[in-house]
């Protein structure tokens, strides 16, 4: 049977209007859309271009979100949307643009890192590398072949690894050019700094007698990121020499000379913290001036020490 041409596709075989029109027309509608999608692109960027699903509105976990941050407000302080642009940023005394994101300025700015002293950053944050372990054919993880293996691997992991090169093709090797580096408390140049330990899965089965020696003699050394508690540090499970029997912290006149001359040590031979040092805290210069080469001030170790004796 004969079909009739409807009245769309007679319009567009020019039929019902002249040829001409009926292109430009068509030809008008495609524009159009075009400029839609231009519009969208625009305002949307790359996420037009996104398959993941959008939150459900509806969904109760999602309303709740939205609830949570309806009800928080808008955030205000260096943290917020409007000081995202650096120059809004450094206007405000209170806050410094660093490392790609506005922050709060340091009370007590510590002093520039040394040479690979600080994280590798990569867009703000720092960079690092997880390596995850499976035991396959139905072993054990912990098994002492496996173990030995994971030990294996690590230990060729962090060297040159049998060839890696400088662009100059000299041989490039792991302490010298990638490892992190770690310096004592009162380090005076770079040439006292090491490569700094990395957390392995195997550390806790290195904690034997010779492990914890040589612990022992890195953190006398102030190779530490505790500063002067790790003055306060025994082999021994017992009370700390700077506490009492009640949970309080002893006098300073009571407390033991190595314990003393081991926190004088972190702090690099400057002046030491008196006996009110503990019991207020002082005012800015003064913190600033007792600060420890991991930033502990004297008023951080108020807080901290009443706790660490009541924790015994």
């Amino acid at each position: 049977p004969q079909v009739k041409p409807s009245c769309w596709e007679l319009f567009l075989a020019g039929e019902t209007v002249c040829p001409l029109c009926s292109c430009c027309i068509w030809f008008g509608i495609g524009w159009l859309f075009a400029l839609v999608f231009l519009m969208q692109a625009f305002s949307q960027g790359t996420d037009i271009f996104s398959f993941e699903q959008e939150a459900v509105r509806s969904d109760p976990i999602v309303q709740g979100y939205y609830a949570f941050l309806a009800a928080r407000g808008k955030e205000e302080g260096c943290g917020d949307e409007d000081h995202e642009d650096e120059e809004v940023c450094n206007s405000d005394t209170e806050c410094e643009f660093s490392v790609g994101k506005c922050r709060e300025k340091e009370v007590c700015p510590t002093p520039p890192s040394k040479t690979r002293e600080s994280f590798l950053m990569y867009s703000g944050y720092p960079a690092w590398v997880a390596i995850i372990y499976e035991a396959e054919g139905g072993g054990n993880i912990l098994d002492d072949e496996i173990l030995a293996y994971i030990d294996k691997f690590e230990g060729k992991l962090l060297t040159d690894v049998g060839g890696a090169r400088r662009k100059d093709g000299s041989l490039s090797p792991w302490d010298e050019d990638w490892c992190k580096m770690a310096y004592p408390t009162v380090a005076v140049n770079e040439s006292q700094g090491k490569c700094a330990s990395v957390t392995s899965f195997l550390n806790p089965f290195s904690m034997n007698s010779e492990g914890m020696q040589a612990v022992k003699a890195q953190v006398q050394k102030g190779y530490s990121v505790a500063g002067p508690l790790s003055c306060m540090c025994s082999e021994q499970d017992a009370l700390c020499a700077l506490c009492s029997t009640d949970g309080a912290v002893k006098p300073m006149s009571e407390w033991p000379s190595e314990i003393m001359n081991c926190m004088q040590s972190h702090m690099g031979g400057s002046s030491f913290f008196s006996q009110s040092s503990l019991s207020s805290p002082g005012n800015a210069s003064a913190m600033c001036a007792t600060q420890s080469m991991n930033g502990m001030s004297m008023s951080d170790l108020q807080v901290v020490l009443p706790g660490f004796c009541q924790a015994k």
